[in-house]
């Protein structure tokens, strides 16, 4: 069973942030990225060893979109439990102004929606967490 629940920002100790996801607008619509070897994804990932988790958006940001000019606000952190294991990330909001090329990573290509693709790689988490970041989004 999988369980997500939202935080407050800054109530997770920063140590235990594992994750960064980025809900990104560029012209008022929302960007997806197709992962090669999965399905549609809120933009991010893993954060590096000794990476700031603002530094973990940034990168994950222009390596699944090309993003060249953002601006990046941080929204609120999350919790996800899978068979009694708990992660934590911070979920982010970036209105990018400009796309660059897109790297050659593992995203084989990006859309830009005004809805919740069917076909995601994370549909019990994913649909949840976007909606909480449009929610607060509008908030600010």
């Amino acid at each position: 069973m999988i369980k997500v629940k939202f935080h407050d920002l800054n109530s997770i100790e920063d140590h235990k942030l594992t994750f960064a996801a980025i809900c990104a607008e560029h012209k008022s619509m929302w960007i997806w990225c197709k992962n090669k070897n999965r399905a549609w994804e809120i933009p991010g990932g893993r954060r590096e060893p000794n990476e700031n988790i603002l530094d973990t958006a940034k990168r994950e940001l222009y390596e699944e979109t090309g993003a060249k000019e953002f601006e990046l606000t941080a929204l609120f952190e999350y919790s996800v439990t899978i068979n009694d294991i708990t992660t934590f990330g911070r979920i982010f909001y970036a209105e990018i102004q400009e796309l660059g090329d897109l790297p050659s990573f593992e995203i084989e290509k990006i859309e830009l929606l005004n809805i919740v693709p069917t076909e995601l790689s994370f549909p019990k988490i994913q649909p949840l967490v976007f909606e909480e970041a449009k929610k607060r989004r509008n908030s600010f």
